[in-house]
């Protein structure tokens, strides 16, 4: 999915088209505005790519973080 579509479904404005190159030459530019939603599917943004693609010692770090992390919610949740 790129990136684009993601901003749309979460309700991310965008910057118009050619914003940078107006930003680059003084123009004024219009002010993304943000809207607020209590919607918390809406509100988190996840981005991931496959760790099938990426070297093994990198692979090693991430998949040690995801067991940590696992761990301390266990332990917050006191599952343990």
């Amino acid at each position: 999915m790129g990136l684009a579509k993601v901003c749309d479904r979460h309700r991310v404005p965008k910057p118009e088209r050619g914003y940078w190159n107006k930003i680059r030459a003084g123009q004024k530019t219009k002010q993304a505005v943000f809207v607020e939603t209590d919607d918390a599917w809406l509100n988190r943004i996840e981005i991931r790519g496959a760790l099938s693609q990426i070297p093994e010692a990198a692979r090693k770090v991430i998949e040690d973080a995801k067991t940590t992390r696992k761990a301390q919610v266990r332990k917050v949740d006191g599952r343990q």
